[in-house]
């Protein structure tokens, strides 16, 4: 339905400037105005003025998502900041970057600046604030862009009142005018042009207006989002990181009851703030013990200086559900307050010794949140030392926060937690600017890595780094910890950006200093310590150091385990993620028994934590659950892999309906491992089309981010196109394995260190691809020289990693060759390709028709067993033997020997299955011993192997 006339204003003759000696309203120069043009070239051309938005970057504009789907969107959308004369070279085209229909919310994004890069400093106001409790907040404004007539031009719509907590499910506040609305505010011109507008308190942020209503009296109210039900979506967030420094932090707003100024204007800041609520939780020693006292003091004395204090002992005279009023009040505090003592600590830990369970429950609700934020950034718990207490009485798992002491329990023995109450809690009030500049450097560096701006987040990390090593070199105790958790994360990023020198260096500071710390105060230092050491054997690992990896794995696992024998559940779970990786490791070498035998430990003891507490614990359960249907496939066990991740997938499904945004990455790499255990079992359909919906999935992630390519995409598609070839339709993996090789240039053009092996596999698997269907062979061993020379210039640098990807590309360029009838040439590069070491144990496979294709298929599945990786090269042989003289190649092979043995039988195995038709496989030892297997009977390859070289597993 076309607009009315009058709400169809011409550009020329309209200004919005602001009334003759008004007051310009806060941020006015940060307003928006949004409107469909219909010739933005003519000067004179209309235009329908669709609502307001407000500038939180140069480029990025957020508004109520509605005001975007009026007329359908027909015409040029587009925003203006330049709120004067409006004419037709003031407008900017924009697209819409962010939208969700249950907050009616939109981000859109110019295609040029609004504001000065260079005056980015202007976007750190207003800060970002969320209503707490249930009283009203006063004054509040509202600053609308609207368009009035010719003979009373106004620059916005601005209004003061009252905001409210709403009642309304779909909304978060509502905004009450100070005084009635005169014509033409209340018209539904007005209503549709403060759709958009934001919602102030003084230099805070609290929302944006979604529509205007009235209540049962007939008064208007504007329906308002909240910024904080934003700031706590991650879509949301994540489609701001790349356009702002920085997504603020929310901070909390007492109720100021004062009235609104003589101009209806904010006096500059929020007035007569409150004092925080606060929680106490403690432990009941006995009825008159000395401890319940000072608990007693300390809470009246809080309340006497004007605190808001939630303690059972003053709150007790009504009934009440004392469950739900601990969990209440631990939820609504700004500050909660953990009183140490011995009978908190043993209740804390020991769940079963706390008869009342208000310890164990309150606690429960500490760990849990320190799970999500383990470095209490919010300082919203603060362990309390009260006379007669010391650091030991505090459980262990809040040891690493440091504790106030309060001594004697008098107003002048309380003055730093006063003044930490009454003065805020954020990280600028701490008393060391250097542990400040620390705090803040850590924050944007994992802004900035969330945004995929990787290289100003390692700087900005070493930054932190090097402060925390000044400020540790003077005090240890209190700053040794966050150095070394520094250094872990640290170690992870620089992992992720391929610099794997620097990665293992901090790796082995972070285990130094925490080894250091552990044995002065094992119960505090120890986590620390164990997860330094995952880290490190994440690292050595990465490089090639397998037995130095499995080492540092193990050291971890006996770490926690020291831990989880006096802990309560969440060090379970740690032990549960350790001994994951220490399975990782010994599947590294090999050890797969050993490995299925850990990983099934750690499902167990993971599954125990998810049944306690599934908010905290399911999402880990659902990653080693993973974990282990990839142990049982490599174990020989395909059947039972399946099982296990679909049990995984399941869970992820669960999680992923309540939390998509966090939770669809898993999903969609669970679904690429169940993807590949139904291949091994020649499940294709069901394999191509779970692998199909995981790619699904990878594609709906990138789209968040078009212009930064998605390595987890690029994975998925490698994996699509291998199944896509199993079923049959070549054409299809060609295009998508095509598409993952273009993602992983593209990678590798910004970062190649960490991108560069991924980009040779997928150049190795194409060119198998199109050499295994003979099609396009040029192009073929086009790929295949390329993969040749990308792993031949990383085995320089790393032998032991990328070895057998270098002999495995070799086999596919010399592959290419034979089927271009360059079989000389393919004849050199196989005698050139350095041979596997020997020893007794050394096969020769060769398979019933002698086909090339087989053999490398063959050779394929061997490598995918890390112990049999350089192990196998095809090599010419004489026309003899029981499989008739068509067998003029065979896969040569060096058998680790011992129970290793099992990485054979289980390639073999899963190789027969696969087969199509009927193929004989007939492997010979050194001094000539044959057995013969077939695909009539392929779980006969275990038996016959344990006889031919006389071994048992």
């Amino acid at each position: 339905m076309p607009p009315d006339q009058d709400d169809v204003p011409s550009t020329a003759p309209y200004s919005i400037e602001p009334e003759p000696g008004r007051v310009r309203e806060p941020y006015y120069s940060r307003l928006v105005m949004i409107a469909r043009t219909m010739d933005p070239v003519r000067a004179g051309s209309r235009f329908d003025h669709l609502g307001t938005g407000f500038l939180l970057g140069p480029r990025m504009v957020l508004t109520a998502a509605h005001v975007l789907n009026r007329h359908g969107l027909s015409g040029n959308v587009k925003v203006r900041n330049r709120l004067r004369t409006v004419t037709a070279d003031g407008w900017v085209n924009c697209r819409v970057l962010w939208t969700h229909d249950s907050y009616d919310a939109a981000l859109l994004l110019t295609e040029d600046d609004l504001a000065e890069v260079a005056d980015d400093r202007h976007f750190s106001d207003p800060r970002w604030a969320q209503l707490t409790g249930d009283e009203p907040l006063s004054p509040c404004h509202i600053t609308g862009v609207i368009v009035a007539n010719e003979t009373s031009p106004r620059a916005s719509g601005h209004l003061a009142g009252t905001l409210h907590p709403s009642t309304q499910p779909d909304t978060s506040y509502e905004f009450e005018p100070s005084l009635p609305l005169a014509q033409p505010h209340n018209s539904k011109s007005f209503a549709r042009s403060m759709s958009g507008a934001p919602v102030f308190y003084g230099k805070f942020l609290l929302g944006f207006v979604i529509a205007m209503r009235n209540d049962r009296s007939g008064r208007p109210r504007f329906a308002v989002t909240g910024i904080d039900t934003l700031a706590n979506d991650r879509g949301f967030t994540k489609a701001c990181s790349p356009y702002m420094r920085q997504v603020p932090l929310l901070h909390p707003l007492p109720v100021a009851p004062s009235a609104p100024t003589g101009d209806g204007h904010a006096s500059g800041g929020p007035a007569g703030r409150q004092p925080p609520r606060v929680f106490i939780s403690y432990a009941h020693e006995d009825d008159t013990s000395v401890h319940t006292e000072q608990v007693r003091s300390l809470g009246e004395l809080l309340r006497a200086e004007g605190i808001d204090v939630r303690l059972d002992q003053l709150d007790a005279e009504a009934p009440r559900d004392w469950t739900a009023w601990m969990r209440q009040g631990m939820e609504t505090a700004d500050v909660i307050l953990v009183i140490a003592s011995p009978a908190y600590k043993r209740r804390a830990e020991n769940p079963e010794a706390d008869p009342s369970v208000g310890v164990a429950f309150e606690a429960r609700l500490l760990r849990n949140e320190l799970a999500h934020a383990p470095t209490n950034e919010s300082q919203r718990i603060l362990p309390v030392l009260l006379p007669g207490s010391t650091s030991k009485d505090l459980p262990s798992f809040l040891r690493p926060l440091r504790p106030l002491v309060i001594s004697p329990i008098t107003r002048t023995g309380a003055d730093q937690l006063l003044h930490r109450l009454t003065q805020g809690s954020s990280a600028e009030d701490r008393t060391d600017p250097a542990e400040q500049a620390a705090r803040r450097f850590t924050a944007l560096a994992e802004h900035s890595w969330r945004a995929g701006h990787r290289a100003e987040a390692l700087a900005t990390a070493d930054h932190a780094i090097e402060i925390y090593r000044r400020l540790a070199s003077n005090n240890p105790v209190d700053y040794q910890p966050p150095l070394a958790t520094a250094l872990i994360t640290q170690s992870d990023r620089l992992a992720g950006t391929g610099r794997s020198d620097s990665a293992l260096h901090a790796a082995h500071e972070a285990v130094d200093i925490s080894e250091s710390q552990a044995q002065s105060d094992p119960d505090v230092f120890r986590p620390t310590l164990a997860m330094a050491l995952s880290t490190l054997s994440n690292r050595l690992a990465e490089t090639g150091e397998r037995k130095q990896a499995l080492a540092a794995a193990e050291r971890a696992v006996m770490v926690r385990q020291q831990l989880a024998n006096t802990g309560p559940i969440p060090r379970t779970y740690d032990l549960a993620r350790s001994l994951s990786n220490l399975s990782n490791r010994l599947a590294d070498l090999g050890r797969r028994q050993e490995a299925l035998s850990t990983i099934n430990d750690a499902v167990a003891l993971c599954r125990q934590a998810a049944e306690t507490n599934p908010d905290t614990f399911l999402p880990g359960f659902a990653t080693m659950l993973n974990n282990q249907g990839t142990a049982l496939r490599e174990a020989g066990q395909p059947t039972e892999a399946v099982n296990v991740i679909e049990e995984a997938v399941l869970v992820c499904r669960q999680l992923a309906q309540t939390d998509p945004d966090t939770f669809f990455l898993t999903l969609a790499s669970t679904l690429l491992n169940l993807g590949s255990a139904l291949s091994e079992l020649d499940r294709h359909g069901e394999a191509l089309s779970t692998t199909k919906e995981a790619v699904t999935f990878y594609r709906q992630l990138a789209e968040t981010s078009p212009d930064t390519p998605s390595p987890r995409l690029a994975d998925a598609l490698h994996n699509l196109s291998l199944r896509l070839s199993e079923f049959g339709r070549s054409a299809e993996a060609f295009t998508t394995i095509d598409e993952a090789i273009a993602i992983r240039r593209h990678l590798v053009a910004t970062n190649p260190d960490p991108f560069l092996p991924d980009l040779a596999q997928s150049l190795s698997a194409a060119a198998w691809l199109r050499t295994s269907q003979r099609q396009d062979l040029d192009t073929a061993l086009d790929e295949a020289n390329e993969a040749v020379e990308i792993f031949r210039r990383l085995e320089e640098q790393l032998p032991t990693v990328f070895t057998s990807d270098l002999q495995q590309a070799q086999s596919v360029q010399a592959a290419a060759l034979d089927g271009l009838g360059r079989s000389d040439e393919a004849d050199q590069i196989r005698s050139q390709t350095p041979p596997p070491h020997r020893n007794a144990m050394d096969v020769r496979i060769q398979t019933e028709h002698g086909d090339p294709e087989e053999l490398q298929s063959l050779l394929q599945q061997l490598e995918e067993e890390p112990t049999l990786r350089g192990q196998a090269r095809i090599v010419p042989v004489a026309p003899k033997g029981a499989l008739g003289t068509a067998a003029l190649i065979a896969l040569e092979v060096a058998v680790p020997g011992g129970p290793v043995l099992v990485p054979l039988v289980v390639a073999l195995t899963a190789w027969l299955r696969r087969r199509k038709a009927r193929t004989a496989v007939e492997i010979t030892t050194a001094d000539g011993r044959q057995v013969t297997v077939s695909t009539q009977q392929p779980d006969r390859v275990r038996a016959a192997l344990e006889s031919l070289l006389g071994q048992e597993d």
